[in-house]
């Protein structure tokens, strides 16, 4: 039998996987100091702050995410217009399905701040909380982009697909992302990954042990024979 890290199939996850994370890099510092700027004035009263940076992160991040995976499906050259339907798509997803995930990151802010006396403290706390939550939405609008890129395909051409789960491969990757690499599921089926149903990795849907700082990626495939 040949081995998982020998195999076309495995090297070809992990081309993908370096490949998508690249393009997830090149928002870091843009999205990282946008969350910085929007949580700051969140502890200033703004309380509309919050759910703005998660807006902006998934039309910023998801929208370039999910207009490259329908050209990619469809086999066509143009990426779409800013504010197409993919934007419009990603903020309404933003709004209703991370609406509980933003009010969480406003009330633990809220929190931790209440115990803190100096500037410089709370200037500190905004850049651990910052860092922690940019990281995760740029990975998880990525993947929320993809999702809905590859549906926008399905319905437009009529064509099927499968999804693959392409895990991290290296020494922080839980062990049953690991396990999950190289799972393929017909696309409205879910991953079956460490026991729960996820439709996309760090879908809310799951558990925090099983999404928070997951970094794995989404691939679609035109269905041959499954």
């Amino acid at each position: 039998m040949v081995q998982k890290e020998n195999s076309p199939a495995y090297l070809k996850r992990r081309i993908m996987w370096k490949a998508v994370n690249r393009v997830r890099s090149t928002f870091n510092r843009t999205i990282l100091n946008m969350w910085k700027k929007q949580m700051k004035k969140y502890l200033d009263g703004d309380l509309f702050a919050i759910t703005d940076a998660m807006r902006i992160t998934y039309v910023e991040v998801g929208g370039k995410f999910a207009r490259h995976q329908n050209k990619k499906l469809k086999s066509i050259k143009a990426l779409g217009d800013i504010n197409d339907q993919f934007d419009q798509e990603m903020a309404r997803y933003a709004d209703t399905q991370m609406a509980s995930v933003s009010a969480s990151i406003g009330d633990t802010l809220t929190r931790k701040a209440s115990n803190l006396e100096t500037e410089d403290e709370i200037d500190a706390l905004i850049n651990s909380r910052a860092n922690l939550v940019s990281s995760n939405e740029v990975t998880r609008s990525s993947n929320v982009g993809i999702t809905i890129g590859a549906a926008a395909a399905s319905l437009s051409t009529g064509s099927q697909f499968v999804k693959t789960w392409i895990a991290t491969i290296d020494d922080a990757v839980r062990d049953g992302h690991d396990a999950a690499d190289g799972q393929t599921v017909r696309e409205r089926e879910p991953f079956i990954v460490t026991g729960e149903a996820l439709r996309y990795p760090m879908d809310p849907g799951g558990s925090v042990g099983n999404t928070i700082n997951c970094r794995c990626v989404l691939d679609y495939q035109k269905v041959k024979e499954f």
